[in-house]
């Protein structure tokens, strides 16, 4: 039997390459290209003790930048966000909990010429 159901709507759950890409620190993804309402995830490990993480992508065309600890963002849930009308985005987080961080890069339009690089920095050693 059907069941029958009304203001119901259906979204495409996409990615442009297929899965999770894993960074490196401060090693740039290149050549990152995506049609509008497309999705990339990545991930990032950063360790215990880390000042700070940097999140930079810079792309042709109009894509968003979501990062959260542990899940994949989404639109409406992360716990950073850069979403700017250009191919330049940002993401900061000080003091970083240690953990698999996930980055969502998001097509708002079609992009091509993309490179997103993750950095960490921890503190000088002690001398």
């Amino acid at each position: 039997a059907y069941t029958s159901y009304s203001d119901v709507r259906l979204l495409p759950n996409t990615y442009a390459t297929g899965g999770t890409t894993v960074m490196q620190n401060g090693v740039d993804i290149l050549d990152l290209a995506g049609p509008t309402g497309s999705f990339d995830v990545f991930s990032l490990v950063v360790p215990t003790g880390t000042d700070s993480l940097v999140v930079d992508l810079n792309a042709t065309g109009d894509v968003d930048l979501y990062l959260d600890l542990g899940r994949i963002p989404t639109l409406n849930n992360y716990q950073c966000a850069s979403f700017t009308p250009t191919g330049s985005e940002r993401c900061v987080i000080l003091a970083p909990t240690a953990g698999t961080w996930t980055v969502r890069i998001d097509a708002y339009a079609s992009y091509s010429a993309g490179t997103l690089r993750g950095t960490y920095f921890s503190p000088a050693a002690a001398r």
